[in-house]
Formats: C-alpha cells, sequence, structure tokens
C-alpha cells in the first residue's frame, strides 16, 4: 500500500492574535521545521499567540513522537515563550 497523501495545514492565519514581531519568529520557526514533519506525513501549525504563550497544533505521525521535533525547535530558537503543543 502506499503512503497516505499529505494533508495541507489550514490556512496559518485563523483564530491567531498577534503579539509584535513574535509572529514572525514563531511563522519562521514553523516554516524551518515543517519542511522536516513533511517527510513523516505530519505538520505543525500556529493556533494563537497571547503575550509570551504560543499555541501550536502538531498533526499527523509526529504529534505522539518522543523526539520532539517542534518542541526542541522553539526551545532552541525562541526559548523566552511559553509553548504549548497540542
Amino acid at each position: 500500500m502506499g503512503k497516505a497523501a499529505l494533508k495541507k495545514p489550514p490556512a496559518m492565519n485563523r483564530c491567531v492574535k498577534t503579539s509584535g514581531n513574535i509572529k514572525q519568529r514563531v511563522m519562521e520557526v514553523l516554516h524551518n521545521v515543517n519542511w522536516l514533519l513533511e517527510a513523516h506525513n505530519s505538520y505543525a501549525e500556529l493556533i494563537e499567540i497571547k503575550g509570551n504563550r504560543v499555541i501550536i497544533k502538531s498533526s499527523g505521525f509526529c504529534a505522539q513522537c518522543e523526539t520532539d521535533c517542534v518542541g526542541v525547535a522553539f526551545r532552541e530558537r525562541m526559548p523566552d515563550i511559553e509553548l504549548i503543543l497540542r
């Protein structure tokens, strides 16, 4: 059997409340990590920003992975935020 078709993430701007240039930084991290997640039929998307709290939804096989690529990427590049992964 072939691999399931990769589901494209929904529009990134829905339900997003911006806080300064934090949104731009978050989107850069997501852009850089999603190429890796695509190889595993997964993706991460921004759900909401409130102050320094960033809510990210991870979908696909990588959502349950112990490697935590999304969390590691954000901790390395944006250690000043509170990351919530769903």
